[in-house]
């Protein structure tokens, strides 16, 4: 609701992931730190075919990009190449949640939990793409950026 400030984004951020949940399901968590302005956090059941893949690529390239969208629809391209022990830990957790399940009640049920009490303080995200492989289709649904003049 309130746009990172320029300031803030120029500062670049601290990216993180833990897991969540039980020995029945894993919710993968990520954290978003904007320094001096706030944390944002992602959680997303870490069996999803769609998350795996998203963090099968991150694993395979060593790289990823992350978009911040403001409300104003100002957009700042976060892009950082992956250190050896952070590949580690990913790809150790990968292996650990890859075919586990969870389903939209025990989803729901740990967001809900999550949200009373984030850890470390901050705003939490809906995921808003669920399920839906659409919308990775970059030709049904562009993202047409322009450069700031």
């Amino acid at each position: 609701e309130i746009p990172i400030p320029n300031q803030v984004t120029q500062q670049g951020m601290n990216f993180g992931h833990s897991v969540l949940g039980t020995s029945q399901y894993k919710v993968l968590h990520f954290g978003f730190e904007f320094y001096g302005h706030a944390t944002y956090h992602g959680l997303v059941p870490a069996g999803n075919p769609i998350i795996q893949a998203v963090i099968s690529t991150m694993l395979d390239i060593q790289d990823y990009f992350f978009f911040a969208i403001n409300p104003d629809q100002t957009v700042t391209a976060f892009r950082s190449q992956f250190e050896a022990h952070d590949l580690a830990g990913l790809r150790t957790n990968q292996e650990q949640f890859g075919e586990d399940s969870c389903s939209s009640e025990q989803y729901e049920r740990a967001v809900e939990t999550f949200t009373k009490k984030p850890d470390p303080p901050g705003t939490v995200m809906d995921w808003v793409c669920r399920n839906n492989w659409d919308y990775l289709d970059l030709k049904k649904y562009p993202l047409d950026l322009n450069p700031r003049s």
